[in-house]
C-alpha cells in the first residue's frame, strides 16, 4: 500500500490536470488508507517545491495520525513522526520540527532512523 501510495503521491507532485484527473478516485481510496497516506506524504517530502504541497503534506500526516493504531511497528511511527518533522521544519516552525525528530528517535533509536542525520545537521542533541 505504501508503494501505491508512492505512485499517488508522484502524480500529485507532477501537477498534471489530465493525470490529477484520471487520480481522483484512487487519490479517494488512498486517502483511507495509513500505509497509502505514509507513502504520499514521503513523496511529497522529497519532490515537493511549494505551499501547496505542504498544506497537502499536512492534510495528509493528519489523516494518517489518526488512522494509527498500536500494532504499528516502531519504526514506522518513527518514519511517520520524521515526516510531521520535516513538515514542520518546512513551515519554518524549528522547535516543533525538533521535538517531533527527537520523538522519531526516542520511538526508535537507531541509527538508520533519518532524524538522527537531521538533529546532527541542524547542530542539535538527539535528545533534549
Amino acid at each position: 500500500m505504501s508503494q501505491y501510495g508512492d505512485y499517488l503521491g508522484y502524480a500529485v507532485v507532477s501537477g498534471n490536470p489530465g493525470l490529477l484527473k484520471q487520480a481522483e478516485p484512487q487519490l479517494a481510496l488512498a486517502e483511507r488508507n495509513y500505509y497509502s497516506l505514509v507513502g504520499m506524504s514521503k513523496v511529497l517530502m522529497q519532490y515537493g517545491t511549494h505551499q501547496a504541497h505542504w498544506t497537502q503534506l499536512k492534510g495528509w500526516l493528519e489523516k494518517a495520525g489518526r488512522l494509527q493504531d498500536d500494532a504499528l511497528p516502531k519504526n514506522l511511527l518513527s518514519f511517520f513522526l520524521y515526516l510531521k518533522g520535516f513538515l514542520y521544519a518546512k513551515l519554518e516552525q524549528r522547535d516543533a520540527a525538533i521535538a517531533l525528530f527527537r520523538e522519531s528517535y526516542a520511538v526508535y533509536p537507531y541509527p538508520d532512523n533519518g532524524s538522527v542525520d537531521v538533529l546532527r545537521q541542524l547542530g542539535v542533541s538527539l535528545t533534549p
